[in-house]
């Protein structure tokens, strides 16, 4: 059984990491030839550049749609510089999976600090991420903030493609918490403990805000307290151990990474491209037995 949950683990893991590694690799074979042509993801942009006139909902719904396919695929295209970013990941979840029963063992059951895990974890609820995130795309359209509506667009992409990759890895590993049965955290026992899906879904929209706005170096730091406050919240209020919301963590952040990621390669290929088709051209032309050469732009 524990080599099981190992194995689920290390999965879970190896899911997402090399996606970001995947798209990053991707990308700079994007950004190097602006002749490429445009595909899907270059006309959903959030930030319309005259490129685009379809509607939110659409750009988003293929966007989620294009995201699931790529992370789900991602195990098959691990790649070098991710590798040691999801072994770290993979083996600290190893760690706490074998100590997860005598940290929980060890926190108190009532009192304080099972209230305020209780209270606190209302911050990583669907209730107040989804609406968060909603907020920054409304102000931003409202006040014509292009970076605010684009960190709200991506947050709600983020936690959408982390509330999926989670509910699966949920029904995968069934996984009972710490104040079910004898508190011992058994997987394929039909619980739905691992990963923390508060865990996950407060480090993807904490991981998007701290991409988007990271020339300001107050709000990585807020963004990334606010995330492991929630985690820790799960684990004090004994609904998940340690090792939940590691994973959870985890995953957060690498959706998270991949979304702004992508929004950005995206972006940089379009106006690549862009700029490509107003540069002038040289054409030579022949009529009426005169040669003539031509100072041409393509639009």
């Amino acid at each position: 059984m524990l080599q099981r949950s190992l194995a689920l683990a290390f999965s879970c893991i190896m899911l997402v990491a090399p996606g970001l590694d995947a798209q990053q690799s991707a990308g700079s074979s994007t950004d190097q030839n602006a002749s490429t042509p445009l595909d899907t993801r270059d006309r959903n942009l959030y930030v319309d550049q005259g490129e685009s006139s379809r509607s939110f909902v659409k750009k988003f719904s293929t966007n989620v749609l294009l995201d699931q396919k790529q992370i789900w695929a991602s195990p098959f295209h691990v790649g070098r510089s991710s590798a040691k970013w999801w072994l770290l990941a993979a083996g600290g979840a190893a760690a706490l999976i074998a100590a997860d029963h005598p940290i929980s063992q060890a926190l108190p059951r009532t009192g304080t600090t099972l209230s305020f895990g209780n209270n606190f974890a209302r911050a990583g609820q669907w209730y107040s991420v989804y609406p968060f995130a909603g907020a920054l795309y409304i102000t931003g359209w409202a006040t014509h903030d292009d970076k605010l509506r684009e960190t709200g667009a991506l947050g709600l992409q983020a936690l959408v493609a982390a509330g999926i990759v989670t509910t699966v890895l949920k029904v995968v590993a069934r996984r009972e918490r710490p104040n079910a049965g004898d508190g011992g955290g058994h997987f394929e026992t039909g619980g739905g403990s691992f990963p923390s899906g508060h865990s996950t879904e407060a480090w993807a929209i904490a991981s998007v805000v701290a991409s988007e706005y990271g020339n300001h170096k107050w709000v990585p730091f807020v963004s990334y307290a606010y995330a492991s406050a929630v985690s820790l919240s799960r684990v004090l209020g004994q609904q998940h151990f340690s090792s939940d919301v590691f994973v959870g963590g985890a995953l957060g952040f690498f959706i998270g990474k991949f979304v702004v990621h992508t929004e950005r390669t995206h972006a940089n290929h379009l106006a690549r491209f862009q700029q490509k088709r107003m540069l002038p051209a040289i054409e030579p032309g022949f009529g009426s037995g005169n040669k003539t050469v031509s100072l041409v732009w393509s639009l």
